[in-house]
């Protein structure tokens, strides 16, 4: 069995984006960006918690036909993520655990993130630049009166960077339909994760500066840690931020 990435869907605005990733048939591979919560998986009547923040790595042979990402708050749960029959997934869930499946619509969850007032102004911040990630606002931007994207309108600059650097295969590895370079001289590493259909989803940017509890202050709210070992999830890694190729908005 090949390689093969599910991207989720999107159930709630309050978790952006999500995928699961086959390996080898071996390995079921779940990542996501979302606010600080409790969070548990659903795959196919299989229930479990997250062994790290955004990231688990679940033992199984079978591409899911249901899949779900649940935030917990007391003893409600809400599905923020999903891919197959959403009504299903949210029904055995809550058989499974005895928990109430809410609506985000109708009541409030306290997480642990900052809001929208709290959270650092990366955008304007010239210092961010000493990380050596190059902003969104020194690309061109998509053109609002014909559909291009923010990838088309930089795909000479991408090519170029994936081209003349050399190529990081525990990242290809670790994530399918992506390519990904070490930019030694910028102190970066770029990649570009694509759909089934070579379509570019993310471009992204990994920096190697550590593990802790916390994001490094100046990629706060826009970033999330990937293991590159995960028997040592708390070893060997990079912060990685990810951009919409369509948009070319920063995730949070």
């Amino acid at each position: 069995m090949t390689d093969k990435l599910i991207v989720l869907n999107n159930s709630d605005e309050r978790v952006k984006e999500g995928f699961i990733k086959s390996e080898d048939g071996k390995y079921l591979t779940i990542a996501f960006l979302g606010e600080k919560g409790d969070y548990r998986y659903f795959i196919d009547g299989k229930i479990g918690d997250f062994n790290f923040k955004n990231h688990c790595k679940i033992n199984s042979s079978v591409i899911p036909k249901n899949a779900g990402i649940f935030l917990i708050n007391g003893d409600i749960a809400y599905l923020t993520l999903f891919y197959g029959d959403k009504d299903r997934i949210k029904s055995e869930f809550s058989k499974a655990t005895s928990l109430t499946v809410g609506d985000f619509l109708d009541v409030s969850v306290t997480t642990e993130t900052k809001t929208e007032a709290e959270q650092p102004e990366i955008n304007k911040e010239p210092a961010y630049k000493e990380t050596g990630y190059v902003l969104p606002e020194d690309f061109i931007a998509p053109p609002q009166e014909i559909p291009e994207s923010f990838f088309d309108c930089n795909k000479d600059k991408f090519n170029e960077i994936l081209s003349l650097n050399q190529p990081n295969q525990i990242l290809m590895d670790l994530i399918p339909e992506s390519k990904w370079v070490d930019v030694p001289d910028e102190n970066y590493t770029f990649g570009i994760i694509f759909d089934e259909n070579d379509s570019p989803l993310y471009i992204c940017y990994g920096f190697k500066l550590g593990w802790s509890e916390e994001p490094p202050e100046k990629l706060e709210g826009y970033c999330q840690w990937i293991p590159l070992d995960y028997n040592d999830p708390q070893g060997n890694g990079l912060w990685v931020i990810y951009i919409n190729a369509q948009t070319g908005e920063r995730l949070k």
